[in-house]
């Protein structure tokens, strides 16, 4: 039980610091109407790690 409370207790702490990183973390800005623009768009999105899948530089072409 003890463990759970602490855990919680960091996780309370942590939460703010981790909403702004996702609050103020660069976002690349991409316009595009086609369907692949959409998916560009959605993969950017700061909840995923675009180095992870080996696109370092962002580019819609």
């Amino acid at each position: 039980m003890q463990n759970n409370v602490v855990i919680t207790n960091i996780a309370k702490v942590l939460d703010p610091v981790y909403k702004w990183g996702r609050r103020n973390s660069v976002w690349p800005m991409v316009f595009g109407l086609a369907c692949c623009a959409i998916e560009m768009i959605c993969t950017a999105a700061s909840r995923y790690d675009l180095a992870r899948f080996g696109m370092e530089v962002f580019r819609a072409t």
